[in-house]
């Protein structure tokens, strides 16, 4: 932690904190990330497997995002300035995390439509039945609790992406299979 620390103290010092690549270059940072290196976040580079997905689901039209365990705001921020139509909402169970996510928002004018709140319930996607949705979770762990079709079937219409944690939870990703095998596609 400390050499990564260091390593993105002394990028910010020479090229400043504004991400420079992937689907949210252009975006202005933070100096320090809740959870995870920066230094990917600041190049464009960070869970780049995601990017093509991301921009698939950015050209469907969506309404809302739902982005639970949305640490200091990466993908709550980023998606909110790459689909301007749609509003984020964005929760965490961490009150500094939910802190740098408001000052993200605000750096990037998007505090009016990143909805920032704390913990989110397993059927609280009810609350979104019907919308053109994308679910994103990456909650350490709690996945397993968080997304539970049989608490909110609405899910089975939502478009999801949710990194799971086998070394926290063994089973974790053929849990997640096994509940959305029948109505999604995986990849």
């Amino acid at each position: 932690r400390w050499r990564s620390k260091v390593l993105a103290a002394t990028y910010i010092s020479q090229e400043g904190a504004t991400i420079r690549g992937g689907p949210f270059a252009g975006m202005a940072y933070l100096s320090e990330a809740t959870e995870g290196a920066l230094v990917p976040r600041l190049l464009g580079v960070y869970e780049s497997e995601l990017h093509p997905f991301l921009q698939d689901f950015a050209a469907q039209g969506l309404d809302c995002v739902i982005d639970v365990g949305c640490a200091e705001g990466y993908y709550a921020v980023g998606l909110a300035r790459m689909m301007p139509e749609v509003t984020v909402y964005a929760f965490d169970i961490d009150e500094v995390a939910r802190t740098a996510c408001a000052e993200l928002a605000r750096r990037n004018d998007v505090t009016d439509r990143v909805i920032i709140d704390g913990e989110f319930a397993p059927d609280g996607f009810e609350a979104f039945a019907g919308r053109r949705a994308l679910v994103m979770v990456d909650a350490e762990g709690a996945e397993l609790e968080i997304l539970q079709p049989a608490l909110s079937p609405s899910l089975a219409q939502m478009n999801i992406i949710v990194e799971t944690h086998d070394v926290y939870r063994r089973g974790a990703l053929a849990t997640m299979v096994e509940r959305f095998g029948a109505t999604h596609d995986i990849v």
